[in-house]
């Protein structure tokens, strides 16, 4: 969960209204191993493949939701390379979350 890692940092931690997580007070030696504690699902780094990746909550959140968008982010994201184009991923045909950029889709339970 993205909030057990935020604790786990031993730093000044401040979310911001933009959804961004900034860091304040990190030691420049303790740099590295907090960026490798905030890779995965919740947050991504400069560079990282989970960047443009974008999800509605899924299942088990929305009643709505036809699968695991969690889990399928993940598959997307190992065969993706950091630039490649953003995605949208969703759990039913509502797409809730989807941005108003440009982007591809991939949706659960579409033909």
């Amino acid at each position: 969960m993205s909030c057990a890692r935020l604790a786990g940092l031993r730093a000044r931690v401040v979310v911001t209204p933009w959804r961004q997580v900034v860091l304040r007070d990190v030691d420049p030696d303790g740099l590295p191993a907090a960026l490798a504690l905030l890779q995965g699902p919740g947050f991504d780094a400069p560079g990282s493949a989970w960047d443009g990746v974008t999800a509605c909550v899924g299942a088990p959140a929305c009643r709505r939701a036809l699968g695991d968008v969690r889990a399928l982010a993940e598959q997307v994201v190992a065969d993706r390379a950091s630039g490649d184009e953003p995605v949208h991923l969703s759990a039913c045909p509502r797409r809730c979350g989807r941005p108003a950029t440009a982007h591809r889709e991939i949706v659960l339970g579409a033909a």
